[in-house]
């Protein structure tokens, strides 16, 4: 999320493509239920690499995790996680 919220600050508009590393991309396919996971990929194309743990793009640029610096704002963060649309699994939500 604070990869794709920091894109999205940096271009005004939501990534296309997120890539993670493989171990990033198992464990989100186990913290979200299936329904999720397909939300998730409704909204952009997974895929991974070797390179960095995340990065976020399209054709107007790209957004790596180990760059970001600072956290995003609170207010792109909250887009982020609206127009990500998903939770993780309720047994993973800290109460």
């Amino acid at each position: 999320m604070i990869t794709v919220a920091a894109y999205h600050a940096r271009f005004k508009d939501w990534p296309a493509e997120v890539r993670m590393a493989p171990w990033a991309l198992q464990e989100m396919a186990h913290l979200l239920d299936a329904e999720n996971f397909a939300l998730l990929a409704s909204r952009v194309r997974l895929g991974t690499t070797l390179r960095t743990s995340f990065a976020a793009g399209s054709k107007r640029g790209r957004v790596v995790y180990g760059s970001v610096g600072t956290s995003p704002a609170l207010e792109d963060l909250e887009a982020a996680e609206s127009w990500l649309g998903v939770t993780v699994r309720r047994e993973f939500l800290h109460d």
